[in-house]
């Protein structure tokens, strides 16, 4: 019913977890100082309202420090926090409306944000839950009965955005969707990027399945450059990812770090001989495409492939950074080669 975006966005994670401190941070110094003397401890509704913002501070906050320190967990945190955010509002209005009825617009926000940034379809479901949270009010807490302007104000608000904001929702939605997968993507190429490369490691470090990096650079390259021209690099550059990309598997993903050197995401439980084959494929296909784009040149592919099953405290810098030196381990032994590690600790 919830939706959330398939992307892992580092920056607009960040963005959400610093409003979702404000937030809980600002309501529960609110029930401190509001609430009479004794009014916190006598109630038990007030204080799970307490101790739940408080709760809902601490996640915020570990989110916040594990996306500045880049950690791997950061990306579990997003669609927990995600499906709080509407609870902790409705929650305040219900336990303690007499001092947070100020926020009941924020459900509104709420809707409209995500419709914008998710599409119409969560603009529809978020105004559907927020009305049926005005609704509930209604009829379970006496305030509210005693709050018709409001009430009635909010939900015209939820009313009318779905039917104001659809089309905006649905051009920004696909506008936005159109621009991320653009700025993911290697303008020569058309094959995924260093920042696609991060996104897709964050995730997978996050669910802890297990992955092979391949790190290929063409040994040789520059002499396509220096002797056939630019525009002959390009080329042969274009042609080694479509051949790739037609010889390895559907689940596998190859991303063009810059220049000659690219990686290839592989998810799934692999053997040394399997990693070992996976490389000497990449090596077959490189080989093929030079044989016909630029013979006599001697470009080949040097290969590093690291086996990922133990994703304790890594980083997918840390990862990039041990695929690279693989490939420069099969460089030094004669470039043409497959360097394989298994990295498990």
């Amino acid at each position: 019913m919830f939706i959330v975006s398939d992307n892992f966005d580092r920056g607009d994670s960040l963005a959400r977890s610093r409003q979702r401190m404000l937030f809980s941070g600002l309501a529960a110094l609110a029930l401190l100082v509001l609430a009479k003397p004794g009014t916190l401890s006598g109630q038990w509704p007030l204080q799970v309202l307490f101790y739940g913002l408080l709760l809902f501070f601490l996640l915020s906050a570990l989110q916040w420090q594990a996306l500045s320190e880049r950690r791997a967990k950061a990306a579990r945190y997003e669609p927990v926090l995600y499906r709080l955010d509407l609870l902790m509002v409705s929650a305040a209005l219900w336990i303690a409306p007499e001092w947070f009825a100020f926020t009941a617009p924020l459900i509104s926000v709420i809707a409209l944000v995500r419709g914008l940034r998710y599409g119409p379809r969560s603009l529809g479901i978020h105004c559907g839950l927020g009305f049926a949270v005005f609704v509930l009010l209604y009829f379970t807490v006496p305030f509210w009965k005693g709050q018709g302007a409001l009430l009635l104000t909010n939900l015209f608000l939820l009313t009318v955005l779905p039917l104001h904001f659809y089309t905006v929702s649905k051009r920004m939605h696909e506008h936005s969707r159109s621009l991320s997968e653009e700025n993911l993507k290697d303008p020569l190429t058309r094959v995924m990027n260093r920042r696609a490369l991060d996104n897709a490691l964050w995730v997978a470090l996050s669910d802890r399945n297990p992955f092979v990096l391949s790190f290929l650079d063409l040994d040789h390259f520059k002499r396509v450059n220096d002797s056939l021209g630019h525009a002959m690099g390009d080329k042969l550059l274009k042609r080694v990812c479509a051949r790739l990309m037609l010889r390895m598997r559907n689940q596998d993903t190859l991303y063009r770090l810059a220049g000659d050197e690219f990686v290839l995401f592989s998810p799934g439980q692999f053997k040394p001989d399997m990693a070992e084959a996976l490389g000497n494929r990449i090596r077959a296909a490189v080989s093929e495409v030079v044989g016909y784009t630029c013979p006599g040149i001697g470009v080949s592919a040097s290969v590093g492939v690291l086996v990922v099953r133990n994703m304790n405290g890594l980083t997918p810098s840390q990862l990039i950074k041990s695929a690279d030196e693989l490939m420069y381990k099969a460089k030094k032994a004669g470039k043409d080669r497959v360097v394989v590690h298994i990295l498990q600790t």
